[in-house]
């Protein structure tokens, strides 16, 4: 009984970080104290909490590196929680994760044209922010491939206000090189229209600045699902 009120406590120390909404560590620590694990997946025949899903439940995503099938693979995250258990894992599945993946270029083009690569000297603002929105946009309506589901687990908790509810988590993987591979594709479209050798200049920069995500942990918490 001791060692089992000693992993209940484990538990809730770290998968239970996930659900809490502020960023002070200290708000976070006292919402997970009154928070409890009811059941986990293979809790009904001993099985403890993966390290994944642990460092993605306390916010240590970049450790997910270490995960046995992460070599040489570009790696994405989601986690959602409510009710419906089945509903949750439906809407964190693989066309949910490749939605993602495209938000997630999308959303660094736009960041990285907006301030390192529309300072170049070498390129006009007009330009710069031309070409990053047509790219950015190609990124948001481009299609991936090749995703692979890695893990998923999920926890049933009793919050503090006294409702239980899931937490699911789901863990995917893509080849390093077929992920590099269709980002460059997708830039060479863009770049395959009428284009000045300027705009050509700041296509290929971005397309380098896009291909370093491959070395990111991608991670989204879609949050309560309905």
């Amino acid at each position: 009984m001791k060692r089992f009120s000693l992993f209940v406590a484990a538990v809730s120390l770290s998968l239970l970080l996930a659900g809490c909404g502020s960023t002070s560590q200290v708000s976070k620590t006292s919402s997970v104290a009154s928070e409890v694990p009811l059941d986990w997946q293979g809790r009904e025949f001993g099985v403890g909490i993966p390290s994944w899903a642990q460092d993605l439940g306390t916010g240590n995503k970049n450790k997910l590196k270490k995960h046995p099938e992460a070599e040489g693979k570009k790696l994405f995250a989601l986690h959602g929680e409510g009710q419906d258990r089945d509903l949750i894992f439906s809407d964190i599945g693989t066309r949910r994760a490749f939605g993602e993946i495209a938000r997630e270029i999308e959303t660094h083009v736009r960041t990285t044209g907006k301030s390192g690569i529309s300072g170049n000297k070498d390129s006009s603002e007009g330009t710069s922010a031309k070409v990053t929105e047509e790219l950015a946009i190609a990124f948001s309506r481009a299609t991936f491939s090749g995703l692979e589901e890695l893990e998923t687990f999920w926890t049933l908790v009793r919050r503090a206000d006294g409702k239980t509810e899931y937490r699911c988590y789901a863990l995917y993987g893509m080849e390093e090189e077929l992920y590099k591979k269709q980002v460059h594709d997708i830039v060479d479209k863009v770049k395959s229209q009428s284009r000045t050798p300027e705009e050509l200049s700041l296509l290929e920069r971005l397309d380098e600045e896009a291909q370093k995500l491959v070395d990111e942990v991608g991670y989204t918490n879609v949050g309560e699902v309905r």
